[in-house]
């Protein structure tokens, strides 16, 4: 069972490859170009996060990896009003993989708040149907708690002909200064001329989903989900981490290999 987990930086790639994870994920918290430059740090494999809103000119994005030995994005449609890329995500995915780029894309087994239906499942399976026919070859998904509606969710996206590696996102639970962090760099944003942007539901969910990580125990998560009945061995966990320590988590995970 593969295990990927979310970086800040090249320090902290080689911190979590050390930890045990497989991969790394490089986040774009600025802009692509940026975040390219720091994965180009990191001594071992990493995805770059690739907000689709923030790639101005898909060609230009695959010479800028190529020309710094890059070979593995994670193409998601990218936070609104963070970037006003005009260039749809199909098309993204399409000329990556055309130009020998690894491509995730990222799901949603639970809808915003963590809320979820079957309705919202067989929506997120027909969407990943579209996204895998574009040439998508991995699937991450977004940070999730409810162990049982992954396993259904699971179900529905495989029943529904999605056939590609799943990594599962779990969030371990995020350290003090780092909520802190996070909630002072929303307030600023709030307060910020993007006001109305930034009051929106992905970012109130994401501070949602951080409050929350400090409640369940994410290792029960990670148990009850890779004795899933869909999970295969191409499939496994991606953690996001932000600074914390993720020793016991992957521990869990390897437990079930």
């Amino acid at each position: 069972m593969l295990l990927s987990a979310e970086a800040l930086g090249p320090k902290s790639a080689r911190n979590l490859l050390d930890a045990g994870v497989d991969e790394v994920l490089m986040p774009c918290i600025d802009t692509f170009e940026e975040a390219v430059g720091r994965a180009a740090g990191v001594k071992g494999p990493v995805t770059v996060h690739a907000p689709a809103n923030r790639i101005a000119d898909p060609h230009d994005a695959a010479k800028l990896l190529a020309r710094n030995g890059l070979d593995r994005v994670l193409a998601v449609s990218g936070n609104p009003g963070h970037g006003n890329g005009a260039h749809a995500l199909d098309e993204i995915i399409t000329v990556l993989r055309a130009n020998d780029i690894h491509v995730s894309v990222g799901a949603y087994p639970e809808d915003y708040f963590t809320r979820t239906n079957e309705a919202h499942r067989r929506k997120s399976a027909s969407i990943l149907c579209g996204k895998q026919a574009a040439g998508a070859q991995r699937v991450i998904t977004q940070a999730s708690f409810d162990a049982d509606n992954m396993c259904r969710w699971g179900e529905t996206v495989r029943q529904a002909g999605v056939t590609v590696p799943i990594h599962v996102g779990v969030m371990a639970e995020v350290p003090r200064k780092a909520l802190a962090s996070v909630l002072r760099s929303a307030r600023a944003e709030i307060l910020s001329e993007r006001s109305l942007r930034a009051l929106n539901r992905p970012n109130l969910d994401l501070i949602f989903r951080i409050l929350r990580s400090r409640l369940p125990d994410p290792r029960d998560f990670v148990t009850r989900v890779a004795a899933c009945d869909w999970m295969r061995a191409q499939d496994g966990f991606h953690v996001f981490a932000y600074g914390a320590d993720i020793g016991p988590l992957v521990a869990a995970a390897r437990a079930r290999k």
